[in-house]
């Protein structure tokens, strides 16, 4: 490490003291990491979707999605999907060249690329490119903005200026000042613009340059050619950037590159040769890029070197390489572009490799896996236990023997069985461990146990030769009284420690029957009772010192048991509360009152394979699963889970406990190796809300054509035809964008949220009318206080379901009904008209018929009763007078009704009496006429003469004599006269017409809904006349 002044500030070299108490100041000020975080690296590359493995920039515009410059290409990523952009010869708006050097976002939010020629525009609105011919054929390589909006431009042709407004560029090259016209117009590998000094650093290939853009000068060289080894001044400058405390760094040299870092408020250099260290094979390394995030931290990105970062509090820089091993670790060695976008998230651009992004703040958990480049390391993936010792060295036992880990020195020391060294362990596959109160680490395997004392380095391996009944180890229990015990396939078991054998729990054959399981957990409780889980044998609870032993195994019939009897591990809560995880769910059982309670998926656990509880210091459980690692908050209302998008090396954990450390740490074994967390740490880190926006438009699964980009629609306009839409749905969250949660509601067509992890939201036949979609997202499902966003959509409606066709036809039909009813109402008061005329041509017809038979009946009887009177006043003329004054009384009676349409049943029978008497006169005792009508309906009507017309009918069609009597009968009810004759019919009648009782009828009709009937039986003649 050497120091450097330039002779423009200082007179004379010898100034070291003080140049090196200025930067031992500024180690102490400098803010970064203390030490270099685990970083998870996530991957893109060609297997997602990228058109091309080099990334050479990285950008995030307005609304968060990344553009990504490759040597074929532009992409779009929103965390989902890439979308690719590329130079058309037939279209003017397309991408002027494939090969994208550099990307920017504007101060408005708009994407400018830089590539072989051309300065590229994205516009939104249409989806395509404004493409702008650099001159003198220039590759923009760097692209920066200054506070009047003017983009400053590092090219292959020199320093450039672009003006967004006119389209215009300036070459500085063609400047007035020679100073300015030789520094600028040679190769620009980078730029930084820095807007507080007015200065743009340049990394030329001819040295470091800085220019005064607001003067537009040259400043002169800060370091004496006489002291500078590695001729800043002149050779190639690769990269560039500035840190928070004002510190210029930049590459020097084109291979073997040197790092060196200017303070420009005293011109002290330092310079870095971690970039060509030999044993790393670096020697031809050359720092490609230089990047400063929001924290002040300086990210370096080599040609071989990688991805390295800066620790101040160590002044040296460390490096993250590609380890064939770790998944996780950065793909690529040649790093082009490093980027932070707006959460936080770093993008590293590589050549071959696609891009990496992580969060370096973000990395929750550290992970504990085999490494190829570092060794050693943990010798196998597979993790089974885990123990902090009491000297603060971490134990990892694997399938292939114990790795232990010193995090003090971050190195390994391995331990595995072999044939050179039998007696190191006795096998390799490590299920549990325990250190006692002398601090020997007892080490249970799938063949015996192993004592380790670290006092001499030696093993001492137990077996059945020292009463050890258990050869598969799964547990072991240090109690807090120092007893150890020892759980396996041979049951459980206690280590005499003064025969070092091991011996029954108790002396009681009864209760040491119930240890004879093959015990899989140990686990003492507050309350100095030790809760025993077998494999396949439930729960025991056991306390020594109150002779209590207590069993619990799974029922089906019993909700109130164990869920399932394969335990995996115990725990005790602060509220004293025993939780039993087990193969099949969580059960929590309060002691107290001997009550279990169930979690399972149902309540929020990502599965039911449950192992590894541990409580932390919050009181929050902590469980392994077979997808993921959960807490269940303090409450027990709440589970939170985590998977790989959080940083966990694999989803899932086996059956094997969890340990803690002295700090409170949690380490949990996977499948792929170990994880390690600080629960408070972890619980702190905020789910982030993530941006959300209807990123697409489809109306029958086809893209539709928009006035703008899908992420402005604020308002949607579609026609009838085009009601089965789907609306896109995209959220950034570019660290775990699986976590995120979408609501939606189409109002009113939605009543309420619905929520899905599914983007894509179709509306299948929805009804025209004017609609709001609403939606949100949220990485936390329990907490939807987010943003909610809206889009007024209006569905049209066909023509004919519109409201003004509606009351059109409404009116249409009303019109046409209104004419139809006018036609037939004209028309039925035509036909009634005409009707009503025929019914009273009819009825006079009618009357006209029955006044004929009238006519016809008086004369005949008028010539009857004369007769009749003629042989009485020979006879007797008593007798004549008084028939004389009834003939005058049925014609009065006649004459009196003649015009009137109806008469009472009364009056009508008072004139058939006279009517009868003349005809006894005549008939004798060959006539016989009853009249027995009710005195309550005398008062209801008939046509005149009815009476008569009847009796007449009778005689006429009947024989009458004293040897056979003619018997008429007149009865009424409510609703008919009844006239029955016994039928005696004549054989022969000279006047019938056979139209009187037909006349009656016709008569009748007219008068009363209910018709005259007429009806016979082989011995009488009846007919019903209705009473009116």
């Amino acid at each position: 490490m050497k120091y450097f002044c330039s002779n423009t500030i200082f007179q004379q070299a010898p100034c070291y003291r003080d140049v090196l108490l200025v930067t031992a100041f500024l180690f102490l000020c400098f803010t970064g990491f203390a030490q270099a975080p685990q970083l998870k690296f996530l991957h893109l590359n060609t297997e997602h979707g990228l058109p091309d493995g080099t990334v050479r920039s990285v950008t995030q515009d307005k609304y968060g999605y990344i553009w990504l410059g490759t040597q074929y290409g532009l992409c779009r990523y929103d965390g989902y999907r890439l979308t690719s952009f590329f130079h058309n010869k037939t279209d003017t708006g397309s991408l002027a060249g494939n090969f994208i050097w550099s990307g920017f976002t504007d101060r408005a939010g708009d994407v400018w690329t830089g590539n072989d020629r051309y300065l590229s525009k994205y516009r939104y609105d249409k989806n395509d490119f404004i493409n702008y011919a650099c001159p003198f054929n220039a590759a923009v390589s760097k692209i920066a903005e200054d506070e009047a909006g003017k983009l400053w431009l590092a090219t292959s042709g020199g320093l450039m200026r672009f003006d967004k407004q006119t389209g215009h560029f300036i070459h500085y090259r063609e400047h007035t000042n020679a100073t300015v016209r030789k520094a600028c117009s040679v190769r620009i590998n980078d730029l930084y613009l820095d807007k507080e000094k007015g200065l743009i650093y340049l990394a030329t290939h001819s040295g470091f340059k800085v220019f005064d853009y607001h003067n537009e000068n040259i400043l002169p060289p800060f370091v004496n050619s006489n002291y500078d080894p590695y001729g800043i001044n002149e050779t190639i400058i690769t990269t560039v950037t500035k840190d928070k405390k004002g510190l210029v760094w930049f590459g020097c040299g084109f291979i073997n590159t040197v790092l060196a870092r200017w303070d420009p408020a005293t011109n002290a250099i330092q310079y870095y040769h971690d970039f060509t260290d030999k044993s790393r094979g670096w020697l031809e390394n050359r720092i490609i890029s230089l990047f400063t995030d929001r924290d002040g931290n300086i990210w370096a990105g080599g040609l071989t070197s990688s991805l390295s970062l800066y620790l101040p509090g160590k002044d040296y820089f460390h490096h993250y390489q590609n380890d064939a091993l770790l998944k996780s670790s950065i793909a690529g060695t040649n790093i082009s572009a490093i980027y932070q976008d707006g959460a936080g998230m770093i993008w590293v651009g590589s050549e071959g490799y696609g891009v990496d992004r992580f969060h370096p703040e973000n990395t929750m958990f550290t992970s504990f896996q085999p490494q190829a480049a570092v060794q050693p390391s943990l010798l196998h993936d597979w993790g089974r236990a885990a123990i902090e010792d009491s000297r603060g060295n971490i134990w990892f036992g694997t399938s292939k023997g114990i790795s232990v880990y010193d995090p003090a020195k971050t190195l390994y020391q391995n331990y595995f069985n072999n044939e050179k060294n039998p007696a190191q362990l006795s096998f390799n596959s490590i299920r549990s461990f325990a250190e006692d109160k002398k601090g020997n680490i007892w080490i249970g395997t799938g063949n015996g146990l192993n004592r380790f004392d670290p006092a001499t380095g030696h093993f001492r391996i137990y077996n059945y030769a020292d009463s050890l009944k258990s050869y598969f180890v799964w547990s072991l229990l240090v109690t807090n009284n120092g007893e150890l015990y020892v759980g396996g396939t041979g049951g459980l078991q206690r280590y005499d420690n003064g025969l070092d054998q091991f011996r029954d729990v108790v002396d009681d054959p009864v209760i040491n029957k119930k240890f004879r399981f093959n015990v899989r957990n140990l686990f003492e409780d507050s309350r100095q009772g030790y809760w025993i889980g077998f494999y396949d044998g439930g729960l025991v609870y056991y306390n020594p010192a109150q002779k209590k032993l207590q069993q619990y195994r799974h029922s089906e019939k019993d909700t109130n048991t164990l869920c399932n009897d394969f335990v995996t591990s115990v725990a005790e809560d602060k509220k004293g509360i025993i939780w039993i995880a087990t193969r099949d769910g969580l059960n929590s059982l309060d002691t107290k009152t001997q009550r279990f309670r169930l979690f399972t998926t149902a309540r929020g656990l990502p599965s039911n394979k449950t192992s590894g509880l541990r409580v932390d210091a919050s009181n929050r459980l902590w469980i392994a699963t077979g997808n993921g690692l959960s807490v269940l908050d303090p409450e027990r209302k709440f589970f939170r889970n985590f998977d790989m998008s959080d940083g966990l090396p694999i989803n899932e954990f086996n059956d094997q406990t969890a340990a803690g450390t002295r700090d409170g740490k949690l380490i949990y074994p996977t499948f792929r190796g170990f994880i390690m967390f600080n629960p408070v740490t972890v619980m702190k880190k905020k789910l982030r809300s993530p941006q959300v926006y209807v990123s697409a438009i489809k109306v029958f699964n086809k893209p539709l054509s928009l006035y703008t980009n899908a992420e402005e629609i604020k308002n949607l306009t579609l026609r009838y035809h085009q009601n089965f839409f789907s609306l896109e749905l995209t959220g950034l969250n570019y660290e775990n964008p699986e976590k995120i949660t979408y609501a939606y509601k189409l109002e009113p067509f939605n009543k309420e949220w619905v929520y899905t992890k599914e983007r894509n939201i179709t509306y299948t036949n929805i009804p025209g009318r004017q609609y709001k979609f609403f939606y949100k997202a949220t990485t936390d499902p329990s907490d939807w206080n987010v943003p909610v966003h809206e889009i007024d959509i209006y569905v049209g409606t066909v023509f004919y379901k519109t409201t003004w066709f509606m009351l059109l036809v409404i009116v249409l039909i009303a019109g046409g009904v209104y004419g139809i009813y006018s036609y037939r109402l004209r028309q039925t008061r035509s036909l009634h008209r005409l009707q009503l005329q025929a019914t009273r041509l009819e009825k006079d017809k009618t009357e006209i018929q029955y006044q004929n038979l009238i006519n016809q009946f008086n004369p005949h009887f008028l010539f009857n009763s004369l007769t009749s009177l003629n042989s009485l006043i020979y006879e007797n003329r008593e007798l004549a007078s008084e028939f004389l004054e009834q003939l005058s009384a049925v014609y009065r009676y006649l004459l009196t009704h003649k015009e009137t349409q109806l008469v009472t049943l009364e009056s009508e029978t008072e004139f058939v009496k006279h009517y009868i008497s003349l005809l006894k006169t005549r008939f004798e005792k060959g006539l016989n006429v009853t009249i027995d009508i009710p005195a309550n309906l005398l008062s209801k009507k008939i046509v005149p003469v009815t009476f008569q017309l009847l009796i007449e009918n009778a005689l006429k069609h009947n024989i009458v004599d004293e040897a056979s009597p003619l018997h008429i009968v007149f009865t009424a009810d409510e609703r008919y006269l009844y006239v029955t004759n016994n039928l005696q019919k004549k054989g022969f009648v000279e006047t019938s017409n056979r139209k009187g009782l037909e006349s009656l009828q016709t008569l009748y009709k007219y008068l009363s809904s209910l018709p005259l009937l007429i009806d016979q039986n082989p011995a009488e003649f009846i007919i019903r006349v209705p009473l009116i």
